[in-house]
């Protein structure tokens, strides 16, 4: 079920682009999925998870620019 965010929760929510440093593979999750570095510039350096889709491929990752929300909490 999804939750649709009013104007003022909205306004809330930080996004941010960061450059990914790396794309690791991650054998330990239950489904295929990419352990990726990202650096956010003054913000520091986040790790996230990421699922692969069909035709994701790793190498295509590095270097490149991602968009993030930063308003979750840390899972660890």
């Amino acid at each position: 079920m999804y939750h649709t965010l009013s104007w003022p929760e909205f306004e809330k929510v930080e996004m941010h682009v960061g450059t990914i440093l790396t794309a690791e593979d991650f054998p330990k999750a239950k489904s295929p999925a990419y352990k990726l570095t990202i650096d956010f510039g003054l913000l520091g350096i986040k790790r996230v998870l990421h699922k692969l889709q069909n035709c994701t491929v790793r190498k295509s990752y590095q270097a490149s620019r991602s968009s993030l929300l930063l308003t979750f909490h840390p899972n660890r």
